[in-house]
């Protein structure tokens, strides 16, 4: 059996602080991927919308455009249907350009509690 070596002074504490630091860290990720996903769901239900307008997109349509990413993005899930339907409606949720949307985005996201630790 392997001898233990003594813990120095000031170990737990570091410890406890590195952990807290990777948690808080692992959040900041979090909340940045959400950041970009709702942005390019947004964004690509400024396209459909767009396209609704000026070309008469409809059902047919959006499911082939699911079916088409599904197969040129095999490891995403998310390209339903039924989700880029959803990706169209979040449009009337956050008005406005994309970059204005992400932005309060940000803030609603960077004013939840911290559950890092």
């Amino acid at each position: 059996m392997a001898k233990k070596t003594p813990i120095p002074s000031g170990y737990t504490l570091a410890f406890e602080a590195i952990k807290k630091r990777v948690r808080a860290a692992q959040y900041d990720a979090l909340k940045a991927v959400n950041l970009h996903l709702i942005t390019l769901y947004w964004d690509i239900g400024r396209i459909i919308a767009e396209r609704q307008q000026e070309k008469n997109w409809g059902k047919s349509v959006v499911e082939r455009l699911g079916s088409d990413l599904r197969k040129e993005f095999p490891g995403i899930s998310g390209f339903s249907a039924r989700n880029i339907w959803y990706m169209r409606q979040i449009l009337s949720l956050l008005p406005g350009k994309s970059k204005t949307a992400a932005n309060g985005c940000r803030n609603w996201l960077d004013a939840q509690p911290d559950h890092s630790g």
